[in-house]
């Protein structure tokens, strides 16, 4: 498949994307999500990101531990999303370009 390359973030993180697809890439091209919607991929985007919070932190032991790390989750999540914003009319013109370079 044939996709543009939308935005890199941090931890490995890169969006592409086609006329019909979002793809999330997290570290190589053998995991990739796709999506349909800008929407379910920021969805998908929190959750990494939180997985990820969690899986590294200390454990939990309080839901106020937990709050915050949820906190600070949609805070990066945010920052992510507002750099995706930056180049979203060029990501949508992009994404409508009948040659995209090939990533897979």
């Amino acid at each position: 498949m044939k996709y543009t390359e939308i935005i890199k973030l941090s931890n490995q993180v890169k969006i592409y994307a086609d006329p019909l697809n979002w793809v999330l890439e997290i570290g190589n091209k053998n995991n990739r999500s796709f999506f349909h919607s800008i929407d379910a991929l920021c969805d998908e985007l929190f959750d990494m990101r939180l997985t990820q919070k969690l899986l590294r932190g200390a454990p939990y032991k309080t839901a106020k531990e937990i709050e915050k790390v949820v906190g600070d989750t949609r805070k990066a999540t945010r920052e992510d999303i507002e750099q995706l914003k930056e180049v979203w009319t060029g990501a949508e013109e992009a994404r409508k370009k009948p040659f995209r370079k090939d990533i897979g």
